[in-house]
């Protein structure tokens, strides 16, 4: 699944908002998935060179939503399914624990 065409190539784009995509589109490239500081997953995006066309403007990798495509091909819909995992440890003084 491709978002947009939005930003500069299509301003009147449903998604935008003070000029700027609510979806964060387009993405950077990303060599590997990592957890940024906030905890939140940046999946790797390759830069393969691939474009489509959708309204007229050329879309590349930048644009692809990410995607299972298990239930992709189950539920015959796009499901955007996110999951993240992040423990925090907690630090509590002995002295918290008696009294």
């Amino acid at each position: 699944m491709i978002h947009g065409p939005c930003g500069s190539a299509y301003r009147r784009s449903p998604c935008m908002k003070d000029g700027k995509c609510s979806k964060f589109f387009p993405k950077k490239f990303q060599q590997t998935t990592i957890v940024d500081q906030d905890g939140y997953p940046i999946y790797r995006r390759r830069n393969n060179r691939n474009v489509i066309e959708k309204n007229g403007v050329m879309l590349d990798n930048h644009y692809v939503v990410p995607y299972k495509a298990k239930l992709l091909l189950k539920y015959k819909a796009h499901i955007n399914v996110e999951w993240c995992n992040q423990s925090t440890y907690l630090s509590t003084s002995t002295r918290d624990m008696i009294g």
